[in-house]
């Protein structure tokens, strides 16, 4: 029989999660003994209004064919993202959409951005074996649009078009993708069509979805599913938003009763109880997600959890512990908790493991075999051992911002445009010797200690100038601004505040306006910090200065706040407020054991990783 059957699909298998029974009857307990956190479900089962219209939809409409036009479904997904009907089509999950959108488009490539999931991969195969383009990711696991134009425009070099899957948030990591990346691709690659897929999307902070730059272009597919908000999983539905012509090709080609009848009636009355929904079991998900992370978090440096805007967190278990991440997942699926664990499938994820979100009590059962697994906890450091702590003061670069890729490089390109070359090293070096809070100042000094320094110098105005050209860009350049990400988790965040109690500050020596508003507001952390002091309010550090306002608008002593810099002025300005100061090394650091060192010789009493992970021991004390 192989004579029959296509040699491209010799390989094409998608290898689904473990069946909760198989596991049962293996280790020889009961289903409801089996703790299952590895399929992103949502636990707290289906909504009470969507099994009573499903049940009704079976009793009354079983013995006739469903709608193949989706009429009153896909009006109501309409209504919900203000759009007509003929920008919407269902599918039997938004699996069945993203494998619609290829046989409808036949497309020359098929790109997307490993570790992701694995469905792309095999729709490819099963599709004739489309070429497939890989696209490469941050360190941090994101995906920027430069990556994503510059693999695409390649691969399309000689014609033709494509089609890009880009999860958002991604599946397994957790990332966004951030609207002004996809606005990027979508004008850059007219030739590609760019679907996002949102299955996690209700998960995420607000606004955080593509859906409403539908309608400006022309080449944007979103995919959602009710598999993981509205806990419809098993009754496989879905659907997608797009331009109309791509739509009606959509429609035509799908199987013509491709969304059952209590499928559509289980959509119908998700839909029109999402409200409750959201304020129900999706927000005691992101919860207990923010939880995992937290608990994930007080295991590092042995476990080191990834940032999350899904209803999981991924977790790198460290070549130090005492198991392998596939080692640790099969001692806890012999515990009958089931996680899950990739290996290599979706990308090279050997040393991580994923756990759902679930019910706290699931929580506290899986937490506590990992900690059985792999030993006792780390001890806090003794500076978050202190029971008096009431708030934590953060320097925003550096700590809670990489800024690498934006003031950092604003400096360096501002000294270029001078005719001097600053290298990471020069920076470095600025910031260590103190005195250095302010980059505009920063900069025009390493313009004159260079050999190369223009005469005159450029006055202070022109090189503020140049630099806010650069950071801020114009209507027809992005700003460098655009290449900062967060690297506190926002949960982690969320749980000093509502978790924890404590009151958070910013301390920062950038302008309130748009610098550090735009930040806060750009990762949803408007109102998460109780005060926000920037170089506005009045000398910068190391005076302590800003510290005391910080303090003074929190309504704490200095003895009941900790301060997180990553500079010798954050450190000075803490102590000379009589605050104890935490170091942090900033990501991509350079020579991070020697600014350990320096932190450590100006007084810095801890000095923590990227992330500030260690914080977890405020929460779990």
């Amino acid at each position: 029989m192989a004579r029959f059957i296509r040699d491209d699909l010799a390989s094409a298998r998608y290898k689904g999660v473990e069946s909760i029974e198989a596991l049962a009857d293996e280790l020889g307990i009961a289903v409801s003994s089996i703790i299952k956190l590895n399929a992103n479900e949502n636990q707290y089962g289906v909504p009470e209004a969507c099994a009573a219209a499903m049940s009704a939809a079976i009793n009354v409409t079983t013995h006739v064919y469903p709608d193949p036009s989706q009429a009153k479904l896909r009006g109501a997904v309409a209504e919900l993202h203000e759009l007509g009907p003929e920008s919407v089509v269902a599918g039997a999950g938004s699996d069945d959409i993203l494998d619609i959108i290829l046989r409808a488009t036949a497309p020359k490539i098929v790109a997307y951005a490993p570790p992701t999931f694995g469905m792309y991969s095999f729709l490819a195969k099963v599709n004739g074996s489309i070429e497939q383009v890989l696209i490469e990711r941050t360190p941090e696991f994101g995906v920027t649009a430069a990556s994503v134009i510059a693999s695409v425009s390649e691969a399309l070099a000689d014609g033709g078009h494509g089609v890009v899957f880009l999860p958002s948030p991604n599946n397994p990591t957790g990332n966004l993708v951030a609207l002004g990346e996809v606005r990027a691709m979508c004008a850059a690659l007219p030739n590609a069509i760019i679907v996002l897929d949102e299955a996690y999307i209700d998960f995420a902070p607000a606004g955080a979805s593509a859906a409403g730059l539908i309608g400006e272009y022309d080449n944007l597919v979103v995919c959602r599913t009710f598999s993981k908000w509205a806990g419809l999983a098993g009754t496989r539905i879905g659907y997608c938003l797009a331009d109309p012509q791509l739509v009606a090709t959509f429609l035509a080609i799908k199987q013509p009763y491709n969304v059952n009848c209590a499928a559509e009636a289980g959509a119908l009355a998700a839909l029109g109880a999402r409200d409750d929904i959201l304020a129900s079991s999706v927000s005691r998900l992101i919860v207990e997600r923010r939880n995992v992370f937290v608990q994930l978090a007080a295991l590092a440096p042995l476990v080191v959890p990834v940032p999350s805007s899904a209803n999981f967190v991924l977790a790198r278990i460290a070549d130090t512990a005492p198991l392998t991440a596939g080692e640790l997942a099969s001692a806890l699926r012999a515990a009958g908790i089931l996680i899950r664990y990739f290996n290599k499938q979706g990308g090279d994820l050997e040393a991580y493991i994923r756990i759902s979100a679930g019910k706290p009590a699931d929580t506290a059962v899986v937490i506590g075999k990992i900690r059985e697994l792999l030993g006792a906890a780390p001890a806090p450091p003794p500076v978050l051992a202190n029971p008096g702590i009431e708030a934590v003061l953060f320097d925003m670069d550096g700590v809670l911002a990489d800024v690498g890729a934006s003031y950092r490089a604003a400096i360096v390109a501002t000294a270029k445009a001078f005719g001097v070359t600053v290298t990471a090293t020069d920076i470095d070096a600025a910031k260590a010797a103190g005195n250095a809070n302010n980059d505009w100042l920063v900069t025009r000094a390493l313009i004159a200690a260079s050999d190369d320094a223009p005469q005159p110098l450029p006055t202070l105005d022109e090189v503020t100038c140049q630099f806010e050209a650069l950071y801020h860009g114009d209507g027809s350049t992005r700003g460098l601004y655009a290449n900062e990400t967060l690297v506190v988790a926002a949960d982690l965040l969320h749980s000093l505040k509502h978790v924890a109690g404590l009151k958070l500050a910013v301390v920062t020596g950038r302008p309130r306006d748009p610098d550090a508003t735009r930040f806060l507001d750009d990762f949803g952390l408007t109102g998460l910090f109780d005060a926000v002091i920037t170089m506005d309010d009045g000398p910068a550090k190391p005076s302590p200065v800003p510290i005391q306002l910080a303090l003074d608008a929190l309504g704490v002593a200095p003895s009941a706040a900790i301060m997180l810099g990553d500079t010798v002025d954050d450190v000075a300005a803490a102590l000379a407020a009589s605050v104890p100061a935490l170091g942090v090394i900033p990501p991509g650091a350079g020579e991070p054991d020697g600014l350990a060192k320096v932190l450590t010789l100006a007084g810095a009493s801890y000095v923590m990783g990227p992330g500030c992970f260690e914080l977890a021991h405020l929460i779990t004390r």
